[in-house]
């Protein structure tokens, strides 16, 4: 099932975020905290979804308006992920993409993507993302 956001539902799934979305998300962050992004989510709750299993909150995505017609989505999720992944793609590919190009003027939507986070890749191009960027790395 797909509803809006709850501060409680989305603080649950920060503070049980699978590993891949934590070393993606927080370091676009200035705090490591599930306190701080459920507070960021909270903000724009307008372009926000939870995605459950049963009354289990499962995973968070949406899209915020970071410059005029530029929106950045966003999805962070638990390891139950696999559960509810046909269900937010439908989502995401039949009412939120065509509803921030056509209904809101989008000319751009980004998500920021980590570079090792090959299964965060696979499932943007799905959803009809191109690479547009690389970022630079520290040297191991």
């Amino acid at each position: 099932m797909i509803s809006g956001v709850s501060h409680e539902a989305v603080f649950h799934v920060a503070a049980n975020m699978r590993a891949a979305d934590k070393e993606e998300i927080y370091p676009l962050h200035w705090d490591e905290s599930p306190f701080v992004l459920t507070a960021a989510v909270m903000a724009a709750p307008r372009y926000a979804y939870l995605a459950w299993d049963g009354n289990r909150p499962i995973a968070v995505f949406g899209a915020a308006e970071i410059r005029p017609t530029v929106w950045q989505a966003y999805c962070f999720a638990t390891d139950e992920f696999p559960k509810v992944y046909r269900e937010v793609t439908k989502f995401l590919i039949r009412q939120v993409k065509p509803y921030l190009f056509n209904e809101l003027g989008a000319n751009r939507i980004f998500a920021d993507s980590h570079i090792a986070h090959k299964d965060a890749h696979r499932w943007l191009q799905r959803l009809g993302a191109q690479v547009s960027g690389l970022a630079l790395a520290p040297s191991t």
